[in-house]
């Protein structure tokens, strides 16, 4: 018999990489487990609703606020970016925007903002209850408010419930840190207390007070109070607020706040919006009080230098009692006056440039802002000190938000060195030239002064006196003036930022995502089942349809049995009663008929499988049955000596058989034939007694006698021998057979043993060797393997502990 060839690795490779077989296989495993599959996507979506309605529901509430340009800027707040030169800067109330609203967007919902929102609006203290699984916030419409005595130093938490006398009870204290635990007697410890009574707790004093804006008490509502450290809830609440540019061509900035209760989400983004203004009038006014509290330093010194200049003078005239000057004094004086008008104004820049010189030397450093008290002559001069100040409010603003070891502070404050001493460098040569025109303008008078001989020396003494008193004097009221701009300039209160849009909610929420979650639950509950059985089959190590036997081995397959529910190794296909149209009866007729293709002149016949529970047995005695309906004499020998399944199954495990025969007991063997112990037409040989030297019995010259005493008699024997590779039997057994009939049953023979199978067909250790695929459907439905005849079984077949019905929660056992 010419043997069958393997498949070409073309045609291999070609069905490896054909999507067709995977697409049945997967397809077969949902029609198969389909309950398996809707049960998993039924208990997914319930899980993925339950989780769903256990997310609290957060609202997205925003806000559209405007930066507006600064009065007189020629530059415009969206200036192109990559421009960092100080020219291209605009300032905004005295602060620099930068190249876009990205310091402003930073500055909005920064944490140093937040941490002066938290205690204004009391966020520290969080109160929520449960509704519809799911946690809500209390804002407006809480029962009551809770003051605690001290500012908590790590999350505290109880939970209070309002009896029916509006009395609260405490519970279920929690210490929220990994450091400290509260005791279990302190944590379950329940106290009552009333409305506006301070009572100690595990977790600190509070004090309870009815909301003004409550208007009644939900009875029996437990209700959870948290308080957190203000710098944790500072934290919190930031991580809930964004902003972001509403377009890129405009100077609107959206502020959102992502909160579950829309009623503080809109208070914050409100007080957010305060917060700022206030803080940017604050920057503004830093200038001007700097100014303000230089001048009224000055103001008081010079008072008092004013005062003592007015009592010297007065002093001099009553002791030399000079009430009026000569006419010839009065022409002298016209000409001095007119030297001592410039004397004073030269003094006077002379003064202001010494005070801003000291001012500059005694200062601390270059955060400071250099007061402008005065118009200087020099142009230059008032240009590098507004440039400086503008600079420095620039920086502190910055730094205010940021680092001060920031890289842009650190540049900024080396500009502001160089331009501190610049400034130093002008004034010191100011001074020096006020000086010299100061002296100059002093020997004029001086002359003058001497040419009037006649006049007394004590009138000079009056003049000079006077002269120092009318500098005092305008330089005094210079300062006053001064004063009462930068008092003028503090009562201005405006910010260039204004709210566009009020604040307002999202209809709905924007978390939990409910049709993400369920369709995620969809996609789990579908999946779970397929990764379960992929699993399984990873796990898998048995033959799961024909392909894997035509795959592994080159033994001729002469046929295939399905799947039979509801049966043994003593059901009979062909007994009295059965179905001769079932498709079990018709796969024994293939299988006859692929026998009688494979060897026309076969007379005795060798079943045998690799192990127990492939359902030789079962084959064996169909398998008679259905040579047998061919009116042919059939004998079935139970030449499994040592387990003698067969003689159990028919009740002749005690009666005289095969082994009686080769011990020499029984002469002639139609003595141990049972007439018709199968069925009618089978005639069976019991095994006998069980001997102790079963292979040398069946190794003896009997057994051959026998069999060919026993061809004389009957058209066919098949013998149920044992398993191949568990003992010798079955190859000994095989030198009297004509054909060796292997069973590989699906789901039972291992993968890892088919190459054994292929060796024992090479090595013709049994001759004639060909297989029989038994359970031929057990898997291949639902493994998307059809039956290799073109069309599938409808029913199914099974014998033994294997053959036993499926149970619907026995999942993981093998189909």
């Amino acid at each position: 018999m010419e043997r069958r060839k393997k498949p070409t690795i073309i045609v291999a490779e070609e069905s490896k990489n054909d999507l067709a077989p995977i697409i049945m296989k997967w397809t077969g495993l949902a029609r198969c487990y389909w309950y398996w599959i809707v049960l998993s996507v039924i208990a997914c979506l319930c899980a993925g609703f339950v989780y769903q309605q256990h997310q609290s529901r957060v609202y997205n509430t925003a806000a559209v606020v405007l930066i507006e340009q600064q009065e007189g800027s020629s530059s415009s707040m969206r200036t192109k970016v990559g421009n960092s030169q100080m020219n291209t800067l605009m300032q905004l109330n005295g602060i620099s925007a930068g190249d876009n609203l990205k310091n402003e967007m930073f500055i909005l919902s920064s944490l140093r903002l937040m941490k002066l929102i938290v205690p204004t609006l009391h966020l520290d203290v969080d109160y929520t209850t449960t509704q519809n699984l799911h946690d809500v916030a209390l804002y407006r419409d809480r029962p009551f408010v809770a003051h605690f005595a001290k500012q908590a130093e790590v999350p505290v938490s109880m939970e209070v419930t309002i009896g029916k006398d509006n009395r609260l009870t405490l519970t279920n204290f929690e210490l929220h840190s990994k450091k400290y635990k509260l005791p279990e007697e302190k944590a379950t410890q329940v106290i009552t207390t009333d409305l506006g009574t301070e009572v100690t707790t595990p977790v600190g004093r509070v004090r309870f007070e009815k909301d003004v804006n409550f208007k009644g008490f939900e009875r029996g509502k437990t209700i959870v109070v948290k308080h957190y450290p203000a710098a944790m809830a500072a934290k919190m609440y930031q991580s809930k607020v964004a902003a972001s540019e509403l377009e890129k061509d405009c100077d609107l900035i959206v502020l959102t706040c992502a909160d579950i209760n829309t009623d503080r989400a809109a208070d914050i983004l409100y007080e957010i919006v305060e917060t700022y203004k206030k803080d940017v009038i604050d920057n503004k006014n830093s200038q001007a009080q700097r100014t303000a509290e230089f001048i009224d330093g000055r103001l008081e010194l010079i008072s008092r230098e004013l005062a003592a200049v007015e009592g010297e003078y007065a002093r001099f005239k009553a002791d030399n009692k000079i009430a009026d000057l000569s006419s010839t004094a009065n022409a002298l004086t016209q000409e001095g006056m007119r030297a001592r008008t410039a004397t004073n104004e030269l003094a006077t820049q002379l003064s202001v440039g010494q005070y801003l010189e000291e001012f500059l030397r005694t200062t601390a450093g270059a955060k400071d802002i250099i007061p402008v008290i005065s118009n200087f002559s020099s142009t230059s001069l008032a240009s590098q000190i507004n440039d400086y100040n503008r600079l420095v409010m620039n920086r502190n603003h910055q730094a205010e938000n940021s680092n001060e070891d920031a890289p842009w502070i650190r540049e900024q404050d080396r500009q502001l060195e160089a331009m501190r001493s610049a400034i130093q460098s002008s004034l010191k040569s100011y001074v020096k030239s006020m000086e010299l025109e100061l002296r100059a303008a002093q020997a004029s008078e001086a002359a003058l002064m001497g040419k009037a001989g006649e006049v007394p020396l004590k009138e000079q003494r009056v003049m000079d006196i006077a002269r120092q008193q009318n500098l005092k004097e305008a330089l005094y009221t210079y300062l006053l003036n001064k004063r009462e701009e930068v008092a003028l300039q503090l009562a201005i209160e405006e910010a260039n930022v204004r709210l566009v849009e009020e604040p307002e909610s999202t209809n709905g929420p924007v978390a939990p995502r409910t049709k993400v979650i369920m369709l995620i639950s969809l996609l789990i509950g579908l999946v779970v089942p397929f990764v379960v059985l992929y699993i399984r089959e990873l796990f898998d190590t048995t033959v799961t349809s024909r392909k894997d036997v035509e795959d592994a081995l080159s033994v001729p397959i002469i046929g295939e049995l399905p799947h039979l529910e509801k049966s043994d190794d003593r059901t009979l296909v062909y007994g009295k009663g059965a179905d001769l149209s079932a498709p079990m009866a018709e796969a024994f007729r293939l299988l006859r008929y692929g026998l009688h293709y494979t060897n026309p002149n076969m007379q005795v016949l060798l079943v045998t499988s690799s192990t127990l529970s492939h359902g030789k047995s079962f084959v064996s005695r169909n398998l008679a049955g259905a040579i047998a309906m061919t009116d042919k004499k059939v004998l079935l020998m139970d030449a499994d000596i040592r387990v003698r399944n067969l003689s159990r199954n028919t009740g002749l495990a005690r009666a005289r058989g095969i082994t009686e025969y080769l011990v020499g007991d029984v002469t002639d063997p139609l003595e141990i034939v049972i007439k018709d112990g199968i069925m009618e037409g089978v005639d069976l040989m019991p095994a006998g007694i069980t001997p102790p030297n079963t292979t040398e019995l069946l190794m003896s010259q009997r057994l051959e006698d026998l069999i060919n005493e026993l061809r004389k008699t009957y058209d066919f024997i098949i013998l149920d021998t044992t398993p191949a590779f568990a003992v010798a039997d079955a190859s000994i057994v095989s030198r009297v057979t004509d054909q060796t009939l292997f069973v590989i049953r699906v789901g039972e023979q291992v993968r890892a043993g088919l190459p054994s199978i292929e060796e024992l067909y090479r090595s013709k250790k049994c001759g004639n060797l060909c297989a029989v695929i038994n359970d031929c459907d057990r898997k291949a439905r639902s493994y998307g393997y059809g039956y290799t005849g073109g069309y599938s079984y409808s029913y199914q077949y099974g014998y033994g502990k294997h053959g036993k019905k499926r149970k619907w929660y026995q999942f993981w056992k093998k189909k």
